[in-house]
């Protein structure tokens, strides 16, 4: 006979199987915010495919926008790291580019324009 501690830990589990559905709702952004030394350089719309060299004092990046994601193209770091880290699309997802101390963060909201520079 099952006790009233095995339903609870079988709830758990199945809130626990539940848990990766969230980062399936998470909805897909439109903006994506370039931050050089944490200091936001770049907002970039999502919705125009293009690409975007950014320059750091640290090296340059180029960052490509095709169907609504966004994606490392080209560094000059060493380590070439932040090329392999793939396409974002999603609010609050992000990829970075350590040795040029870049991050590139997707937001929900529109807009391209150059913040700082």
């Amino acid at each position: 006979m099952p006790k009233k501690g095995d339903f609870v830990v079988a709830v758990a589990v199945f809130l626990l199987a539940l848990l990766p559905l969230l980062f399936l709702w998470t909805p897909k952004g439109n903006t994506a915010v370039v931050r050089v030394d944490g200091e936001a350089a770049l907002r970039i719309d999502l919705d125009r495919d293009g690409l975007y060299p950014v320059q750091t004092p640290y090296g340059e990046n180029l960052l490509q926008v095709e169907e609504g994601r966004i994606f490392v193209s080209q560094a000059d770091c060493p380590d070439g790291l932040c090329l392999n880290q793939g396409a974002i699309d999603r609010t609050g997802q992000s990829l970075a580019c350590l040795p040029h101390r870049l991050s590139v963060t997707i937001e929900g909201e529109g807009g391209y324009d150059a913040i700082a520079k």
